[in-house]
């Protein structure tokens, strides 16, 4: 159903956000102290929109390229080494 490409592609897009939120949870939790929540309902947190990055590539796909979790066409694909329709 979906190539190695589009999966290589939606893994490393959805790992960096599940990073990415976990990272901004922490630093404003220790900046601001204005997150009130344990450690571990960060990492849900995180992990729920790794999960809509998921949901969000497989939409992508829909609307862009079928070869990528992207929604814009026409941007080259890192896993392919060919350019996208």
């Amino acid at each position: 159903m979906f190539s190695k490409a589009f999966l290589l592609d939606l893994a490393e897009r959805s790992v960096w956000t599940f990073l990415q939120t976990t990272g901004a949870l922490l630093f404003v939790d220790g900046a601001t102290e204005s997150v009130d929540a344990d450690f571990l309902t960060k990492l849900k947190v995180a992990a729920i929109a790794g999960l809509l990055a998921v949901g969000k590539g497989i939409l992508a796909s829909r609307v862009g390229n079928s070869n990528t979790a992207q929604a814009l066409p026409g941007v080259e694909s890192a896993y392919t080494n060919e350019p996208t329709p």
